[in-house]
C-alpha cells in the first residue's frame, strides 16, 4: 500500500508539471520565460527556501526543483542520491525517514563570496569564530566599514554575511534578503568608561539603566 501510495504522489507531481509545462512552454516563442535551476543555486544552497525566495526577488517567472520519496512515504526537496555533497550526513536519502533528513544540516558555505566587517567589530569577530567552528575557507572576502554597507552588498549578490537580525529585519520584511537563523549564539561584554571624578547627569544615568536593562533581556 506504501509503494502504491508513493507512485500516486510522485504521479500527481508529474502530471502537475506535464500540464505547466503544456501550458506554458508553447505559443508566442518570444514569450521567454526565466526559470531559476534548483531556485538561485548560484546565490544561495539549491534547492532550499532561500534559494526559492532569491529566484522570485531576482525575477525569475517559476523555479525548477527536485524530488524524492523517503523510505517512509514523505517527500523532500533534494537532487543528489546521496547527501554528502549538500550535507554534513552521509548515505542514499531514499534510504532516510523525515526525522534522519531533518537533523541534517546543508553544508555550502564554503567557497564562496563573503561581506565582512573590520578587524575589531562584534559582527567581524562572530565571523571569525563561525568560520573556525565550521572549518570554512572563503573564497574570497570583501572588507566594509558598516553594518548598512554590509547589508547593501549582500542585497545587490556580492556575497555572504553574517549580522544582527536588527540590521536587516526591514530590508527582510520587504523580501530584499534571505536569511538563515544560526543554531548558535555569540554574546560579547561591553563596558562604559567615565573619570572618576566625573558627576554624570540624569541623562546619562537613564541611558545606562536603560542599557542594563536592555542587555539583561533574553535575545537582546
Amino acid at each position: 500500500m506504501k509503494i502504491i501510495n508513493n507512485i500516486l504522489r510522485v504521479s500527481i507531481l508529474l502530471l502537475i508539471i506535464i500540464l505547466n509545462v503544456s501550458v506554458n512552454t508553447y505559443g508566442d516563442e518570444r514569450n521567454i520565460k526565466m526559470i531559476g535551476h534548483r531556485g538561485a543555486s548560484a546565490l544561495e544552497p539549491e534547492n532550499t527556501i532561500p534559494s526559492f525566495k532569491r529566484a522570485a526577488s531576482v525575477g525569475a517567472w517559476g523555479a525548477e526543483a527536485d524530488i524524492y520519496v523517503l523510505k517512509d512515504g514523505n517527500i523532500v526537496v533534494f537532487h543528489d542520491a546521496d547527501v554528502e555533497r549538500m550535507t554534513n550526513g552521509i548515505g542514499e536519502i531514499k534510504n532516510m525517514n523525515l526525522v534522519e533528513v531533518k537533523e541534517l544540516n546543508i553544508d555550502s558555505l564554503q567557497d564562496r563570496r563573503w561581506i565582512a566587517r573590520e578587524e575589531g567589530s562584534g559582527t567581524r569577530e562572530y565571523l571569525d569564530l563561525f568560520f573556525t567552528q565550521h572549518k570554512i575557507i572563503p573564497k574570497s572576502m570583501m572588507i566594509l566599514g558598516s553594518n548598512l554597507s554590509v547589508k547593501e552588498a549582500v542585497r545587490n549578490n556580492l556575497g555572504l554575511t553574517i549580522t544582527s537580525r536588527h540590521v536587516i529585519s526591514e530590508a527582510e520584511a520587504r523580501n530584499e534578503l534571505a536569511s538563515i537563523k544560526l543554531n548558535n549564539d555569540f554574546t560579547r561584554s561591553f563596558s562604559y568608561i567615565y573619570p572618576k571624578e566625573l558627576t554624570l547627569s540624569k541623562a546619562a544615568n537613564i541611558f545606562l539603566e536603560e542599557l542594563k536593562a536592555y542587555t539583561s533581556k533574553p535575545n537582546s
